[in-house]
Order: C-alpha cells, then sequence, then structure tokens
C-alpha cells in the first residue's frame, strides 16, 4: 500500500526534528551543524498553506490528518498512546541493556554518536521524501540536495576517523557472543550467553572504544576477531566455535574481567564438550586476564591519589573522563605559573624594599 502525502510529511517531521536536535549540540563539526539547521527551513517553507483564509488556523481548527506542524505532533501523541493501549507485550530487558550499551551509537563517544545518529535520521528521512518520483518530490527538491549534502558529509567524517568503523565491528562481535537467540528464547541460550547476561558483561565489552588494548591497533585486532567469530561460526564445529566465543570475550574484557566470572567460566565449561586442549586454552586466557587485572590494581595503589590526575592515561578511566582531566591539568598549570608570577614578584619587591 502506497503513502499518502500526508502520510510523508508526518514521518519527515520527526526525522528532521531529531537531526536538528543533533546538529545543534555539535561543537566540533561546524559545517554538519550549519546544514542541519538548514532542515527546518527547507521543509516547512514548501508547506502549503492556501486555506487559512478559508478555513482557519491549524491550531484552532479539528485534527482530522497530520499536516502543519501542530497537527502532526498532537497526532503522533495520540497515535502514541493507543499504542501503549494496545500493546501489552512487556519491554524485554535485556534487549534494553544490549541497546543502551552495545548499539553502534552508544558504543560511540558522544559527538561521534550525533553525526551517526544524523545520517541514521537522514536515511529515514529519503524514505517519505524520494518514496516515489513524483510532484511531492519536486517540490522539495530544496530539501533533497540538503539530505545530500548532509550525507556527504557524513560520509567525510566517518572517512577520517576509524572509531566509527571500530563500533560497527565490535557491535557485530557482541551479536556473536550473545548469540542469535539473545535476548528473546531464554530458553534457548547457552551457558555462555548466560553467563555474559548474568555477570553484566555488557559494561566490560565496550573496553576497546575506550583503551588501547593492543598497541593501537584496536582497528586491525578486532576486525581479526570478527573474521574469526564469522568463519568458525559457518565452518567450525559447535564446540570450535563456543571456543573462540569464549576466548575472543576474555580478550575484550581483558583487566576488566572478574574472578567471580572466571570461576563460573570454568565450572561451566566442564560440563560443556570441550576437549581437555580446548579446556587448557580458556584456563590459560583467563590466566592472562586476571594477571592483567592484578598488575592495574597493583599500578593503581602505587600511584599517589593527587598525582592520579596529572599526566594520566586516559584510555585507563574511560574517555567520558578525557575533558575533565585535561581542565584538571590545565588548573594545575595555570595554578603553578600563578605561584611563579607571585614568587617573581616577591623578589622583586624584596629587592626595592
Amino acid at each position: 500500500m502506497g503513502l499518502s502525502d500526508q502520510e510523508r510529511i508526518q514521518k519527515m517531521y520527526p526525522a528532521i526534528m531529531q537531526m536538528t536536535k543533533s546538529g545543534d549540540s555539535l561543537e566540533k563539526h561546524p559545517k554538519l551543524k550549519e546544514l542541519c539547521g538548514k532542515l527546518w527551513p527547507a521543509f516547512l517553507g514548501k508547506n502549503p498553506n492556501n486555506l487559512h483564509w478559508l478555513l482557519g488556523s491549524s491550531a484552532t481548527k479539528l485534527i482530522t490528518k497530520p499536516g502543519s506542524a501542530w497537527e502532526t505532533a498532537i497526532l503522533e501523541h495520540l497515535e502514541s498512546t493507543q499504542e501503549d493501549k494496545d500493546c501489552f507485550r512487556d519491554e524485554n530487558e535485556h534487549e534494553k541493556m544490549f541497546d543502551y550499551n552495545l548499539s553502534i551509537e552508544k558504543l560511540l563517544h558522544s559527538e561521534q554518536a550525533k553525526v551517526y545518529r544524523i545520517f541514521a535520521y537522514s536515511e529515514s528521512l529519503t524514505y517519505p521524501l524520494r518514496r516515489y518520483n513524483d510532484k511531492f518530490e519536486e517540490s522539495f527538491s530544496a530539501l533533497s540536495d540538503l539530505i545530500s549534502a548532509i550525507q556527504g558529509e557524513c560520509y567525510t567524517i566517518f572517512a577520517n576517523d576509524d572509531t566509527f568503523a571500530k563500533a560497527y565491528i565490535l557491535n557485530r562481535i557482541c551479536d556473536f557472543l550473545y548469540e542469535n537467540y539473545f535476548p528473546y528464547w531464554k530458553e534457548k541460550w547457552d551457558f555462555f550467553t548466560k553467563l555474559l547476561v548474568v555477570h553484566n558483561c555488557h559494561h566490560h565489552l565496550k573496553r576497546p572504544m575506550e583503551c588501547t588494548i593492543i598497541d593501537g591497533e584496536e582497528l586491525k585486532t578486532i576486525t581479526n576477531w570478527h573474521t574469526v567469530l564469522a568463519v568458525s561460526k559457518e565452518r567450525s564445529t559447535k564446540e570450535e566455535y563456543l571456543l573462540n566465543r569464549i576466548v575472543i570475550a576474555i580478550r575484550i574484557m581483558g583487566y576488566e574481567i572478574t574472578e567471580h566470572f572466571m570461576e563460573d567460566l570454568i565450572e561451566n565449561i566442564k560440563k560443556a564438550k570441550l576437549s581437555p586442549n580446548e579446556i587448557k586454552i580458556i584456563k590459560k586466557e583467563c590466566t592472562k586476564a586476571l594477571k592483567s587485572s592484578a598488575d592495574k590494581k597493583e599500578k593503581e595503589r602505587e600511584i599517589p591519589e593527587w598525582e592520579k590526575f596529572e599526566g594520566i592515561c586516559y584510555y585507563d578511566v574511560g574517555r567520558e573522563y578525557k575533558e575533565v582531566v585535561e581542565k584538571w591539568n590545565s588548573s594545575l598549570k595555570e595554578n603553578k605559573k600563578k605561584e611563579n608570577e607571585d614568587g617573581e614578584a616577591n623578589k622583586y619587591c624584596s629587592a626595592n624594599s
């Protein structure tokens, strides 16, 4: 069934709103921000209002179909209320856990996530706009050109920052780790999927996005992991695929892995149909991870509390603290500079007293 012009307009409103909202908050990509700021004029400037003189404002008349900003927004509220009333399916807490932590958008840093979101909504905007090669599309030619410019700018940003590729590959890896039946068919989960869920490993699987794991070669490393998982799923035995999932998950989590998780893992692999050599490999990986965790804790104990901010490794604390650390370091330098200036001033005063 085709979309009417009103339905196409209704779908375009929320996409433009989200793109504009994300664009307004961009700090490091002024060109993309400027382009997103032109969306509303390009869209609303083409909305006809020929019957206003006859029927009055849309803000005061009975709403029967989407059209103006007022009509479309009110209908969206009413329709969402009706959907809530008709829908009795409980929200899946595991799906929510995955989407809120391991989706591509959530794996990205704040500014990068906004760029990704703008691109995603630009695609949802082109669907109703360019669905048919007709007068409706022709009337919004300026908007269509603007969307193309936005997507081109997004490409430039994606192409110059491999973080986007890392987020995509890590998201795909997590799909392999949690396996096909996650998040819905809980009764079909294998023991490893259950372990990842019970121990809240979604927090630790984000580590490649927040730290240097292998000499700065994160993209190359995680791409190799993805290849191993994809190939072994198609060509290896069930046991070999399970082994690869476990080993790669341990390597991703690294020093963030907990002893309790290790204990549960070792206990469960004894029950799985793994060979003695495969069990040996897993235990070796566990030992390396635990040693890494112990070394990190020891290193943290050696650093005095007041020194932990100055010269800190950003990847040890996560990207979200980077700005805080930079401000702290800047403050220390300012204080030191002020002390030096005060010292020089005191010397001058003493010499002339």
